[in-house]
């Protein structure tokens, strides 16, 4: 996150980089109201997706862990002596 911020931050810092930047916004922001029952859709989804993932990754069943396969014949019994 720390290098995302720089990252920003040195962009931001350059008038080109700062103009790029910006005009971009606003293309994106033109075409937002351009489309806009379209465009709502997909932001709500890009949103919502996150939040769904972790819910399911969260909320689903916990993994077991798997079982010994040689457990039953650690304490057998009925083993024959040599």
């Amino acid at each position: 996150m720390l290098v995302v911020a720089t990252l920003v931050l040195f962009l931001l810092i350059t008038p080109a980089s700062r103009e790029f930047l910006f005009n971009h916004l606003a293309v994106a922001a033109e075409w937002a109201a351009e489309y806009a029952p379209l465009s709502y859709v997909i932001f709500a989804a890009i949103l919502v997706a996150p939040l769904v993932s972790w819910l399911v990754v969260s909320k689903g069943p916990k993994a077991q862990a798997p079982e010994d396969p040689l457990a039953r014949y650690k304490h057998a019994d009925d083993v024959l002596p040599d």
